[in-house]
């Protein structure tokens, strides 16, 4: 029940975050959902993990990403069947125009202390975490945010939740 009060707050403060894995999710969803169990870089996804990921996004007024999430986006998008390439890209453009990028050179995001330990790409998350709400699969780098006081959701949990919750109701 904490985290949902916490990501109630956040929702009103209106940014969000998604990790590179989950930020591929929506996009390739939104692209073409039934892609999603095709795509060797979706496959571990349901359907309804998108729907949840949707369900989660829709109340933030922005999401926010980073130059290296986009990178990463890009590069495990790279695996897509050559036939869908171009559309998937054009795609993938056209969402960009919505999303709110925050730029930060990475001379400056390997200084913070959790680059050593998780990488470019997850430092620079950890630099965004004020009023924004982290969403990621990396159980260990939410468990790290969230140990100092930032907001970070894992997706897994939250899935776990809402089979506990569907298979207690039933």
């Amino acid at each position: 029940m904490i985290l949902l009060d916490r990501m109630t707050a956040l929702q009103r403060g209106g940014r969000i975050l998604l990790d590179s894995n989950l930020l591929l999710l929506l996009t390739v969803g939104s692209f073409d959902r039934s892609l999603i169990a095709r795509y060797k870089r979706t496959d571990t996804f349901r359907a309804s993990d998108y729907d949840l990921l949707v369900t989660i996004v829709e109340p933030f007024t922005t999401l926010v990403t980073t130059p290296h999430i986009l990178t990463e986006v890009s590069n495990l998008a790279n695996s897509l069947p050559s036939s869908l390439k171009f559309d998937w890209s054009r795609h993938f453009a056209a969402q960009m125009e919505v999303f709110s990028e925050v730029r930060e050179e990475s001379r400056i995001v390997a200084r913070h202390g959790l680059f050593p330990e998780f990488g470019l790409t997850d430092a620079s998350i950890a630099r965004l975490t004020e009023n924004t709400l982290i969403l990621t699969q990396d159980g260990r780098l939410a468990a790290r945010l969230n140990a100092v006081h930032f907001c970070a959701l894992n997706l897994s949990d939250l899935v776990r939740i809402r089979s506990d919750f569907i298979a207690g109701s039933q």
